[in-house]
């Protein structure tokens, strides 16, 4: 077995009876981690575990909010980008978690995008001899990652696409993080799209648009490949 895999899960529900962390875990265990979950949101104590991999979860709150557990959490994903430039922990980002990262390496980096981003997305990777990263992943966010600051402050941009500059970054050989979603299934994305079509709309993406993504991309879209082929090219794992 790997070594212990701490998913920290963020608060909200992509789906009815969903947690951002469930699949997560199913997955990573699957690949053979020994994975436990945490909340990342519980105030009760800020310091971090050791870990051989920290993940931090997709969520609900922007990283810009102030009065609610975001500051406690940013303090705690700092105290984990520490811990992995040191070694030998490493940190890998999904979807808010990424944005969190980003956000500690270079403040207001992260912002509103031109609109909601919501079903598949293709993948443009960096490349790179020998590791290749999942073209087509699940994807479900408004805000996003500008890209100059984070390069300014080391980061490498691993993936983009024609409208998001930043799916996919490393920063250093212990952390990386994306915006997609390389654990959700189909039936998952589908309960996801149900569930928020009243925010969806609400941030600016027609659902035709949504639906369009699944019918041209569904098919470029391997779940069994996804979490793998993430976590061995950001991480090397």
């Amino acid at each position: 077995m790997r070594a212990e895999t701490i998913v920290w899960t963020a608060d909200g529900s992509p789906a009815t009876g969903l947690d951002y962390g469930t699949r997560l875990v199913e997955g990573l265990r699957r690949l053979g981690f020994t994975v436990r979950q945490m909340d990342l949101t519980d105030p009760a104590d800020l310091e971090v575990p050791e870990a051989g991999l920290h993940v931090l979860t997709g969520g609900s709150t922007p990283v810009s909010t102030t009065d609610s557990w975001m500051p406690m959490g940013l303090q705690r994903v700092q105290q984990m980008i520490d811990q992995a430039h040191v070694g030998p922990t490493r940190l890998l980002g999904v979807c808010l978690g990424s944005q969190m990262i980003a956000h500690c390496l270079a403040p207001g980096c992260v912002g509103p995008g031109a609109q909601m981003r919501a079903g598949l997305a293709p993948m443009v990777w960096r490349s790179e001899a020998g590791l290749a990263g999942p073209t087509v992943l699940p994807t479900f966010h408004y805000e996003q990652i500008v890209a100059q600051p984070l390069r300014e402050a080391g980061a490498v941009i691993e993936a983009w696409n024609a409208q998001v500059p930043v799916l996919a970054y490393t920063h250093g050989p212990r952390i990386g993080a994306t915006q997609l979603q390389p654990e959700f299934s189909g039936a998952d994305l589908m309960s996801l799209i149900g569930t928020n079509r009243a925010l969806i709309e609400q941030y600016g993406q027609p659902l035709e648009e949504v639906w369009d993504s699944i019918y041209e991309l569904w098919n470029q879209w391997t779940l069994e490949r996804s979490l793998r082929r993430t976590v061995h090219r950001l991480l090397r794992l």
